[in-house]
């Protein structure tokens, strides 16, 4: 049995990926330049990095950003991106070589869901899909409590989650708790390497759930890839009978749907930057 491995060209995603980004002036100075920026500067410099600007705040030491992210990129590298080409800006707007912004930034992720919302949904797996009443359910719903620290950058603070599905080729049956805990055993051991972390995940029989978080220099794209040919190959090496029987020509098809939540909803942080703006209005 020839199992073709995937590849970050070949997925197609369904998804939702935006991102809160926050930079301080140097050592909190007070930047008078600011007042020559405007909203389609900032929306440029986005749209030259393929980045979609869908918000963005400033007064003479915060700059704030809501951004909407293509699945191949990370935040990390967004987040230098804008604040390189911005700080760029407001050097030639004070005509001086100085730092105007400091050298760390926040940075979390937020959709129409929260990490709370989000867990529970996958904690309610086994009802959604009908399976509740049986006395051996094929759902399996895992929650570890794995240590976070190797996902914070060294001058950063990034929460960067995201909810992904993946489904088994064709929509063929192959999970049930002889595969499953495997695989996400498989899944765990990658973690420190790949720079993510496993929140809860649910398996079904021809679909997945996980709420994971990760390192803000890890591409959505790359770790799917990633989960999806380790999970292939052990069922391939040590599983092979689960494959055959289902039938199918690979696990997974080479798709997959991903959304990035939050602690609050991207509604909230709307309204708080809206609150923010009219604050600075009054002063």
């Amino acid at each position: 049995m020839f199992l073709p491995p995937y590849t970050s060209d070949e997925l197609k995603f369904a998804y939702t990926y935006r991102v809160y980004l926050r930079w301080q002036t140097y050592r909190l100075r007070h930047v008078l330049v600011t007042h020559k920026l405007s909203r389609s500067d900032i929306r440029s410099i986005g749209a030259k990095y393929g980045i979609r600007i869908l918000r963005t705040e400033w007064d003479e030491t915060d700059f704030i950003v809501m951004a909407s992210l293509a699945p191949t990129e990370t935040v990390s590298a967004c987040a230098s991106k804008l604040k390189g080409q911005l700080s760029k800006r407001l050097r030639e707007f004070a005509d001086t070589d100085a730092p105007i912004l400091g050298k760390g930034y926040f940075a979390c992720t937020l959709g129409e869901n929260t990490e709370d919302a989000v867990e529970k949904y996958l904690a309610r797996q086994d009802s959604h899909h009908g399976y509740a009443n049986r006395v051996r359910s094929p759902v399996l719903t895992i929650t570890p409590n794995p240590e976070a620290n190797h996902l914070q950058p060294a001058h950063a603070r990034a929460y960067v989650h995201l909810h992904v599905v993946l489904v088994t080729w064709r929509r063929k049956g192959v999970f049930a708790s002889p595969e499953s805990r495997p695989v996400f055993e498989n899944w765990e051991s990658l973690q420190e390497a790949k720079r993510f972390v496993i929140r809860k995940a649910s398996f079904l029989p021809d679909h997945v759930h996980m709420a994971l978080q990760i390192h803000p220099s890890v591409s959505p794209t790359a770790l799917v890839a990633e989960l999806m040919n380790a999970a292939q190959d052990l069922m391939h090496h040590e599983l092979p009978e689960s494959l055959i029987r289902a039938g199918v020509d690979r696990l997974w098809q080479p798709s997959a749907y991903f959304g990035s939540f939050g602690q609050l909803r991207e509604g909230e942080l709307r309204k708080y930057l809206d609150d923010w703006r009219d604050s600075h209005r009054t002063l």
